[in-house]
């Protein structure tokens, strides 16, 4: 009984008196009823805690973009490199003055509207685009040219990495580009010849001054040796 007896049941056996199985099977036939009446709760009383799930409608407007918009001189907005006009509930276009403030709103289902003043509502509808000048009403009306997209020229930095890399891919290029590689090989090779050179002159150099040092110490010993005859003769 979810837990709500606990040690209640064998204090009641024994205040009743019951010893053995069969009384504590009559005995609870009695006492659930007397259990429930003190326990029990109401079966449509007990107010659920789940929310309700909300309608389209709140879930369309809930899921919605929200951005401020400001009315132009020709009563309309711009939203995404579109134009919008503002429709109320009658169908008919309403003209507010420029620089007025409007809250638009992109709801989950693409459809737009808006707030102005925080409680006029009204429908966005899109305005086709149009040239500024009719082809058939105004005689100084010119076509417009498409415009030429912009190639920057091939010493541009932004290009001249890719025309090198493409320079250098001809094959003309690829031959005189090896012809330096083997000329800077050669090159290298002379320098490393002309240091083992140096190497060499350099070891000759010590070679004569180790040579000069043992003449000058066989001199030294020379004259150590003909010092003490010298001292006999005089």
């Amino acid at each position: 009984m979810n837990q709500t007896l606990q040690s209640r049941l064998p204090i009641e056996f024994r205040l009743a008196g019951v010893t053995d199985i069969n009384n504590a099977n009559e005995f609870l036939y009695l006492y659930i009823k007397e259990f429930n009446e003190k326990f029990s709760l109401p079966r449509n009383g007990i107010k659920s805690v789940f929310e309700k799930q909300p309608s389209k409608e709140k879930i369309n407007l809930t899921l919605a973009v929200l951005t401020e918009r400001t009315v132009d001189a020709g009563h309309a907005i711009q939203f995404e490199k579109k134009f919008y006009k503002m429709i109320d509930n009658k169908g008919m276009q309403t003209h507010y003055r420029k620089g007025t403030k409007v809250m638009l709103i992109k709801a989950f289902d693409r459809s737009m509207f808006a707030c102005v003043n925080d409680k006029d509502i009204y429908a966005l509808e899109e305005i086709p685009a149009h040239e500024h000048k009719s082809k058939d009403l105004d005689a100084d009306y010119k076509q417009t040219k498409p415009r030429k997209p912009y190639i920057p020229p091939m010493n541009h930095p932004w290009r001249l990495n890719a025309f090198n890399k493409f320079a250098h891919s001809q094959p003309h290029r690829i031959e005189e580009e090896r012809e330096r590689e083997r000329e800077r090989e050669r090159e290298r090779e002379r320098e490393r010849e002309r240091e083992r050179e140096r190497e060499r002159e350099r070891e000759r150099e010590r070679e004569k001054r180790e040579r000069e040092r043992e003449r000058e110490r066989e001199r030294h010993k020379k004259c150590m040796i003909k010092a003490p005859f010298m001292g006999l003769i005089n």
